[in-house]
């Protein structure tokens, strides 16, 4: 079994390593070598599914120890790794949809300069992030997230010719190791205050933390904070739209299966310090609230489709934030793995668009491409279908539950997370109308450049597959649990999450709850969302300038983003470049530089006193000898030992 396991994580570095040092290596081969290495780990991470499920509920779990590393005294840390329901659901998502994603690929990036150097880098970060929700302990866990911020830079900023993809890219890597940092002092917590960082030390000392003390919402905002960054969250989220500036199947792993993900990971993972602090639980759930309507309101102003579907990133990233926020941990998990499926499909079918188009990516120079692109058509009709949570596709199972566990606590005792319910069932509206005028104005109306509408085909077979494969699972996936029915996702997780009641933790976490007004009113916002954008963008009655021009102010703070970026390059930017500059002026000229030249005046002054004593005559040795013998003797005498 363990074989397998360390299949599961071994295999894409072995890709990457191939890839990497084979620089003979031709295309061809490459695109066997890079899809091939994680789909043989996709299949190890099968096995590894199908002998948990042949497990007892109870023995659900498997620590597998490569090696004692023992720092100091009796303290050690192992590295091994850990299965249970929850990694391997973490490992089915990063390396299934990662290999179609990478199948994608050889027909997107055919003919490409970098071809090999942009499958071996995919390979190294579908490792870090197999590393990341494999490991069996925090450090570990710390080594594959900050391999995921690093191997994230890297792809970001491939097109190396381009000045903002270099800018992107760096951005990026700065914003997430600012979540670095709050893991590596949640870590420090952990030591200190658990003995370990290992999983099994953790949760078991969880409970002996003062329930809601300062101290353990202090953990838990330290985790938190790593989790905001690198799931692209209020405040620390804009790194992501810029991160479009990579490859658009880079954009469907990072945004899709691997790198936002992470921080919800994180939360679920670290449940049972979460149930020890309930206020940074409540954060969480109001971060995620917030950040569902924040992002979407940004995607109704938006013109450019990646960004577009960027946006609609953070939005539902934000909605698995409320799922576990709410302690129904397994819901946000159902709704992360569901939207592995449809936004990969977005983003494939957005790849597809600028394939056709010259790689344009501004929609209002689209429009009717439903007529020269009838699979890609079909294919965005389904991710946005699901992205909106229209029965029976999966977004509407998965986003449901999240939904209706905000609604249950708000309504069974918890009054604070009306509000949450509030946002995120406006949210459900929004996303409706911003992903309608997507869709409209990319394939209905007339074509608003004959040009590129010209020219506009459907994309290669092996880009054609992958997209098959996600409408599929867009479409039935959801299935894995109805409302007020069953529910095989927490059934599936329950291994994991109940073991709060026997660990003593207070509340425990919660199953999915069924609640029929939620779904009711949900399912009717979500309506007059659609309606209202088909009303602007397909009726065109009223036209959307004119929409804009009803509220100028306001269209003009959506489409700059609420000016965040300005805000953060005023205040947080400019600040430094001041003072790195009055530094390099002042502190570097007159006091290092200054340290410097003066330890180097010293070093010639002395020597030119020094070179006096140097005059080549023997007898001025002779007495300088005779000078030092007198005085060691008069030291004697005088009373020295």
């Amino acid at each position: 079994m363990q074989h397998f396991v360390w299949g599961v994580l071994l295999l894409p570095l072995v890709g990457f390593l191939a890839g990497s040092l084979g620089t003979r290596l031709n295309n061809r081969f490459i695109s066997y070598l890079g899809p091939g290495s994680v789909f043989l780990a996709f299949l190890c991470a099968v096995v590894s599914f199908l002998w948990l499920q042949g497990q007892s509920e109870a023995g659900r779990q498997w620590n597998e120890v490569a090696w004692h590393w023992t720092l100091t005294g009796t303290f050690h840390l192992d590295f091994g790794l850990w299965l249970d329901p929850l990694s391997s659901t973490m490992s089915l998502i990063v390396t299934g949809v990662g290999f179609l994603i990478l199948v994608y690929s050889i027909g997107y990036m055919h003919g490409d300069n970098g071809y090999r150097r942009f499958f071996s880098q995919m390979d190294l970060f579908i490792f870090t992030m197999l590393l990341l929700v494999l490991a069996n302990n925090y450090l570990w866990l710390l080594v594959g997230w900050a391999g995921v911020g690093l191997t994230s830079y890297l792809l970001i900023g491939f097109f190396l010719d381009r000045p903002s993809a270099v800018a992107a890219a760096r951005k990026a890597f700065v914003m997430n190791v600012i979540g670095d940092w709050g893991l590596m002092i949640a870590l420090f917590m952990m030591f200190i205050l658990l003995g370990g960082v290992d999983f099994q030390t953790v949760f078991s000392r969880a409970q002996t933390l003062a329930y809601n003390g300062q101290v353990v919402n202090v953990l838990g905002f330290m985790l938190l904070l790593a989790a905001v960054a690198k799931s692209a969250q209020l405040p620390l989220y804009t790194w992501l739209p810029d991160a479009m500036e990579g490859p658009t199947p880079v954009s469907a792993l990072i945004h899709a299966a691997t790198m936002v993900t992470a921080g919800v990971y994180l939360v679920a993972r670290s449940f049972p310090i979460y149930q020890q602090a309930p206020i940074s639980l409540h954060t969480v759930a109001f971060i995620g609230a917030v950040g569902t309507v924040y992002a979407a309101t940004m995607g109704l102003a938006n013109n450019d489709i990646k960004r577009i579907l960027a946006y609609s990133t953070m939005s539902q990233i934000a909605y698995m934030f409320v799922g576990v926020g709410v302690a129904v941990y397994s819901a946000g998990m159902f709704h992360l793995l569901e939207h592995a499926f449809f936004k990969a499909l977005l983003f494939m079918c957005a790849g597809s668009v600028m394939h056709a188009l010259k790689d344009e990516l501004n929609i209002q120079r689209m429009g009717g491409l439903r007529h020269k692109l009838p699979f890609t058509h079909a294919a965005f009709v389904v991710g946005w279908l699901a992205i909106m949570g229209i029965p029976p596709f999966s977004g509407f199972f998965s986003k449901e539950d999240i939904i209706g566990a905000a609604y249950s606590r708000a309504l069974h005792g918890d009054g604070s997370l009306w509000i949450v319910w509030i946002l995120v069932v406006l949210a459900a509206g929004l996303t409706a109308a911003y992903m309608t005028r997507l869709y409209f104005l990319v394939f209905h109306g007339e074509p608003r450049d004959p040009e590129l509408f010209a020219n506009a085909h459907e994309p290669a077979l092996s880009m054609r597959v992958p997209m098959m494969a996600l409408m599929v699972l867009s479409l039935v996936g959801g299935f894995l649990a109805f409302p007020g029915g069953w529910n095989e996702m927490g059934a599936w997780l329950r291994p994991v999450f109940d073991r709060a009641a026997f660990a003593g933790l207070h509340p425990v976490p919660g199953a999915q709850p069924f609640e029929l007004a939620s779904l009711v009113l949900t399912l009717a916002i979500t309506i007059a969302g659609f309606l209202a954008a088909f009303q602007i963008y397909y009726l065109r009655s009223p036209s959307a300038d004119r929409v804009g021009a009803a509220a100028p102010a306001l269209y003009s703070l959506l489409y700059h983003r609420y000016y965040v970026d300005e805000l953060y390059d005023l205040v947080i930017v400019r600040p430094i470049k001041l003072t790195a500059m009055l530094v390099n002026a002042y502190f570097e000229r007159y006091v290092v530089d200054g340290a410097v030249n003066g330890a180097g005046i010293a070093t010639r002054f002395s020597g030119s006193w020094l070179r006096r004593v140097q005059t080549g005559y023997a007898r001025n040795y002779a007495l300088s000898i005779l000078l030092g013998a007198v005085a060691l003797v008069g030291y004697y005498i005088i009373g020295g030992r």
